[in-house]
């Protein structure tokens, strides 16, 4: 059977927190007043359950628990640099597979990760977002897309745009997209992007998008023997 999961558009506009909050445009220095930093000094993670609970480690420290029922688990402040982050299912006595991996994190960018985990990482479903600033002004977005498994067919609100791996893919910021992907003997995997306001749209200019999938391996289906 087939399986399609939406991913919100909520978690990509999540990033935008980064990039617009208010205190960003403030002249005076009061924050530092206090000894508190403003935000544009940290970086951010944000980690969506898409099934079940999800407990999330950076630099072996827990950072708490996340689920399915819950929008996601925000973490806060993250240093800029390479940080160590995993994901488990707690409890789990060896069951389900982890997650790990090494990102580096960007002063005033959130890093966005949304997963499934199953018994293997190939049996496993998600993806990792990440955003920074280019250095053009005025210039709508582009995305990077990566997989896990080489050579995923793309398409983008339904036209074929290539094989994973894809570099600097425009992206307008008009309208929402639906990114799909495909390969055979995997599940389809299909993520709505960009938020559905032109007004948060629009605050993507000048930034590029980076999209890591690994797609969800379908079972082997076996014929009973005559």
């Amino acid at each position: 059977m087939r399986k399609v999961t939406r991913i919100s558009l909520l978690i990509l506009s999540l990033i935008l927190l980064a990039f617009w909050s208010p205190w960003q445009s403030w002249n005076f220095e009061w924050i530092n007043i206090f000894g508190i930093d403003s935000r544009d000094s940290y970086s951010g993670l944000k980690v969506k359950a898409f099934s079940g609970e999800l407990e999330v480690f950076v630099d072996g420290n827990s950072a708490g628990v996340t689920s399915d029922q819950e929008s996601f688990l925000e973490v806060y402040p993250i240093e800029p640099g390479e940080h160590n982050i995993k994901i488990v299912r707690p409890n789990n006595d060896g069951f389900y597979s982890e997650f790990e991996r090494n990102i580096n994190f960007e002063k005033d960018v959130d890093v966005v990760i949304g997963y499934d985990l199953g018994p293997s990482p190939l049996f496993s479903e998600g993806h990792i977002l990440t955003a920074k600033k280019s250095f053009t002004k005025g210039v709508e977005p582009t995305l990077d897309i990566l997989s896990t498994v080489d050579d995923v067919d793309v398409k983008l609100d339904g036209r074929d745009i290539g094989k994973t791996p894809l570099r600097s893919i425009p992206i307008g910021i008009d309208s929402t997209h639906i990114l799909t992907f495909s390969k055979k003997g995997f599940d389809t995997l299909e993520i709505e992007i960009l938020p559905t306001e032109q007004s948060e749209r629009d605050k993507l200019k000048d930034v590029e998008l980076s999209l890591e999938v690994n797609l969800f391996a379908k079972p082997v289906e076996l014929t009973a023997q005559q």
